[in-house]
């Protein structure tokens, strides 16, 4: 019920965009290496540099498994 109610009061993408971040967050460590934004229809996408194509794999992965993702696009050029 908090997840449904947490969605009708702040919006889709913002509760998409703090899962976002609370897996990247655990992935890394806490660095905040990478920018992320949310965009309608349940599109996420994640600018800043990559380790290699293994580390690209596992984000992708994680990404895809949050609830409301519906694609995931990685070495994006974040911007408004």
């Amino acid at each position: 019920r908090s997840d449904v109610l947490r969605s009708l009061i702040i919006g889709d993408n913002e509760v998409i965009a703090a899962k976002v971040r609370a897996l990247l967050d655990d992935y890394s460590g806490s660095t905040r290496r990478w920018v992320i934004a949310v965009r309608s229809g349940g599109v996420v996408e994640v600018g800043g540099g990559f380790d290699d194509d293994t580390e690209r794999h596992v984000v992708h992965r994680l990404l895809s498994t949050i609830d409301g993702v519906t694609k995931v696009n990685l070495d994006t050029r974040i911007s408004d």
